[in-house]
């Protein structure tokens, strides 16, 4: 690497007259484990992370509570991620993000819900002040609670919000200014191997834009910068891919329009097109990509013969695509691509309707291989969701979620609504939607429990379980199994027992409650507690009234087993319910296939006995 040199052209400093706009999309989306907020998103913004002044790493050992507020573009909600991840902060606590709003039977802060220990992120710069000031005593209760569970929170807001909070919060807002660019820059190049080991000088020239633009436009030209490296195989040094960075962003509009404009022939432009959308795909697979696309557009058909005319190689040079040593084909300058398709998406809205049904007919074609398919699904999602409406995003998910093979480009496209800025409460709220319809087809119902438990539950668990419950009671037998088993594996394992039982207890009951009841381990420290208890009391009552006999003896046993006192509680004196619950007991005494079991059976029944002596002193169990 040089150790000087300079950038040539205008780069991303303006340098004229005018208004400049310089557009930046990060493309980061990537599949997200079952966690509360995915532990490689923390670890991969750990290694790129620059701290803002005055923040420090160690804002949260004293206090339980933090509000941070800056500038847009200063890097507020990962400055919060990394406060509530510092080692030094409660490291066996978990970290999940809270809705700024309730649903329709769910509150949006619940007390309750907080576990001790916990890292709680309430994010509020994209919540309107109305609701802000509604939030107020809410806030005011939940925080306290924080205290009280020796939990953690950030809550992050513009700075015009700062008036809205409670007067409790206020001592805690902490302002933070943009972290420098240039350091930012260089942390990210680091993480992607490219480590400088001293300041550069030819970086110098980018040193406007990178002292005043958004964090993500810094990250997003340190991204490219990264890509120009790759492409090059590493070829050249950094000041090389840096200029190629900074001309994938100041030129590729203006080129993309200038293809549009210079090649009027319909069939030109339609090349540009498919190959902006299916950029390394095989040749062979552009090629048939192409066809369905005249033909979904109604091209005119060529009568010329296949040997008249500019062959395949010659349009594509005209259009500056080429194939490299894998046949596949690409555009020669970085970035064109994505430009090319916002050009065509902006400038042609009367062809967004065929996207749709040409996205389908290209990803079921077998010459598009899975990557391919996965590429263009979602640089058809970018596209949607950067000008709305979703709903074609939705019904591709539904119409993918028929074929086993799409299914996961279904739930891909799901993913990119669910995680957007804008879109995720409506894509939310079309999930909560299909969930409370039992007969969602089963397809589509197995993509959107996915899609609960992947993407949403990270951040948003009880809206998860919300949805996840509602699917319980799915009509379709396979749908409610696997709807259970993903719920109750979020309940275990992220300690929403109290919740669940609380919403079980509360929602008005349906027929598959009661295996989520008899399935669930509560440990009897949990059951000691008095909402728990009372929630217990509630639900073991309506299944003693709806009658046992009918559910799964060895789940009713070990309640038996693990909570007589509880089930005896339950039966609220009636002797009726009592009278069940010693039948049962008795019975399994009868059924026991050997002498230790006969034993171990006969202890429990004992022992239910009585607790039922002391529930019913007046009564006598050889009247039960």
């Amino acid at each position: 690497m040089p150790d000087s040199y300079t950038f040539d052209g205008p780069g991303f400093v303006h340098g004229g007259t005018g208004d400049q706009y310089n557009h930046f999309v990060l493309e980061m989306r990537r599949r997200r484990p079952a966690q509360f907020v995915a532990s490689d998103h923390i670890q991969w913004l750990a290694e790129r992370f620059v701290w803002p002044e005055p923040l420090t790493a160690g804002a949260l050992r004293e206090s339980h509570t933090l509000v941070l507020t800056g500038p847009e573009g200063s890097g507020r909600r990962s400055a919060a991620l990394m406060c509530l991840t510092e080692k030094a902060v409660l490291d066996a606590g978990r970290l999940r993000e809270l809705p700024d709003r309730s649903e329709e039977d769910e509150l949006a802060l619940d007390p309750a819900d907080i576990r001790p220990g916990e890292r709680l992120l309430l994010d509020l710069t994209q919540t309107d002040d109305r609701h802000v000031e509604e939030l107020r005593r809410e806030l005011e209760g939940f925080r306290a609670a924080v205290d009280d569970q020796d939990a953690r929170l950030v809550v992050v807001i513009r700075r015009g919000q700062r008036n809205l909070l409670p007067d409790s919060l206020l001592a805690t807002v902490t302002p933070i200014e943009r972290p420098p660019g240039h350091k930012v820059f260089e942390a990210y190049l680091a993480a992607e191997g490219f480590r400088l080991t001293e300041p550069v000088p030819a970086l110098e020239s980018l040193d406007p834009f990178l002292a005043a633009s958004p964090m993500h436009e810094v990250v997003e030209l340190a991204s490219l910068t990264a890509a120009a490296a790759r492409r090059s195989g590493r070829s050249g040094s950094v000041v090389e891919w840096a200029r190629e960075a900074v001309a994938a962003h100041s030129e590729r509009d203006e080129q993309a329009s200038a293809l549009f404009r210079d090649n009027q022939d319909p069939g030109l432009r339609a090349l540009l097109v498919v190959a902006a959308f299916l950029p390394g795909a095989t040749l062979d697979a552009m090629v048939e990509a192409e066809g369905a696309f005249s033909r979904l557009v109604d091209l005119p058909r060529e009568e010329k013969h296949v040997l008249d005319g500019a062959y395949l190689a010659e349009r594509m040079a005209k259009v500056r695509l080429h194939t490299d040593g894998r046949k596949a084909v690409e555009f020669k300058d970085l970035a064109l691509d994505k430009a090319v398709r916002t050009h065509f998406w902006t400038y042609f809205p009367e062809l967004r309707d065929k996207m749709s049904e040409w996205v389908a007919a290209v990803t079921s074609l077998p010459g598009v291989a899975a990557p391919a398919a996965a590429a263009l699904a979602d640089h058809y999602a970018d596209q949607v969701l950067a000008t709305g409406p979703v709903s074609p995003l939705q019904d591709l998910a539904r119409r993918w979620s028929a074929n086993g093979d799409q299914k996961a480009l279904a739930l891909q496209v799901l993913d990119a609504g669910l995680q957007h800025t804008t879109y995720s409460p409506e894509f939310r709220k079309f999930v909560y939607h299909r969930a409370r319809t039992p007969n969602t087809e089963a397809g589509f119902a197995e993509v959107l429990i996915e899609a609960c438990t992947e993407t949403i539950a990270p951040e948003r668990p009880t809206q998860a379980m919300v949805r996840l419950h509602y699917f319980t009671g799915h009509h379709e037998p396979s749908v409610r199994a696997l709807a259970r088993q993903r719920l109750l594996t979020l309940v275990r394992d992220r300690g929403f027992e109290r919740w669940f039982l609380h919403r079980l207890a509360t929602v008005s009951a349906r027929p598959t409650d009661s295996a989520l009841l008899l399935a669930l381990d509560i440990p009897a420290r949990l059951a000691a507690e008095r909402s728990a208890k009372t929630n217990l009391r509630v639900l073991w009552h309506r299944l003693l009234e709806e009658g046992i006999s009918t559910l799964p003896e060895a789940s009713v046993q070990r309640w038996l087993d693990q909570h007589p006192a509880l089930l005896v509680e339950a039966c609220d004196g009636q002797v009726r319910l009592l009278s069940t619950l010693y039948a049962f007991a008795r019975d399994q005494v009868d059924r026991a296939v050997d002498g230790e079991a006969r034993q171990v059976r006969r202890e429990s029944a004992l022992t239910l006995q009585h607790l039922i002596d002391a529930a019913m002193a007046p009564v006598h169990p050889e009247e039960l």
